[in-house]
């Protein structure tokens, strides 16, 4: 219901969307790629969408090329939803401003700014992990622990814990660093489409929530989903 919601923004009245089936990850999209294809049997196209994720920095990552199989520019969805009209506007209805008010408080460039810059040291670590496929939890870990629930900051321990871990498997772990720094800064400029949106989300909620303490998570959600900047999906 999501994805329907967002697409139907996307697209308009220009494409009919019959049905959206949520695969449950990557491989599963892939196999159905493979089985199905790009038209269905009415002739209708089939539209494969799955998250960017890291595969783009990515050793032997089986990377699809075909115009029907998009990948998001940004690691998932939810980045999309990350948006400061829709954050202003959402704030607006609770804290009963003027939009210019609400943005002064808000101040959701210096949030994003410096979440992304917190957050960015600890998702070249987890690119590490993938690399070179260690097993060890890292995006999928719990991401309310990751966060100060006071203020939405990234905990400042989650780079130290990390990399002290793997740099005891790696003697040469900064050498990784800087070398994953450099095959990402050959494709982005912004550090923003490494990081999990969930992680952005979870941040904003807790640094909206430190402003007024009665918002609640799936009310912000739903309010940026229904609202997304369309524009950030016009590749």
């Amino acid at each position: 219901y999501e994805y329907e919601t967002v697409l139907k923004q996307v697209f308009k009245d220009e494409y009919e969307i019959s049905t959206i089936y949520a695969l449950g990850g990557k491989n599963n999209v892939k196999e159905a790629f493979t089985e199905f294809g790009p038209l269905s049997d009415e002739g209708k196209k089939n539209i494969y969408i799955v998250d960017g994720d890291f595969d783009r920095f990515l050793n032997d990552v089986d990377v699809i090329s075909h115009s029907n199989f998009i990948y998001l520019e940004s690691y998932n969805i939810e980045n999309y939803y990350i948006d400061e009209m829709a954050v202003v506007s959402f704030m607006k209805g609770k804290v009963h401003m003027l939009d210019e008010e609400v943005k002064k408080m808000v101040k959701f460039e210096d949030w994003l700014n410096e979440t992304v810059e917190q957050f960015a040291p600890v998702f070249i670590l987890y690119t590490i992990i993938q690399n070179k496929k260690l097993g060890i939890s890292n995006v999928g870990e719990n991401v309310h622990l990751k966060i100060n629930k006071n203020d939405g900051s990234v905990r400042a321990d989650i780079y130290q814990e990390l990399y002290e871990k793997l740099s005891m498997l790696f003697e040469n772990l900064s050498d990784l660093e800087s070398e994953a720094v450099s095959n990402y800064n050959k494709i982005y400029d912004s550090y923003f489409n490494l990081i999990c949106g969930k992680h952005l989300m979870c941040s904003l909620f807790y640094y909206l929530k430190s402003i007024k303490s009665t918002i609640k998570l799936q009310d912000l959600k739903w309010h940026l989903i229904t609202n997304i900047n369309i524009n950030k999906f016009s590749y």
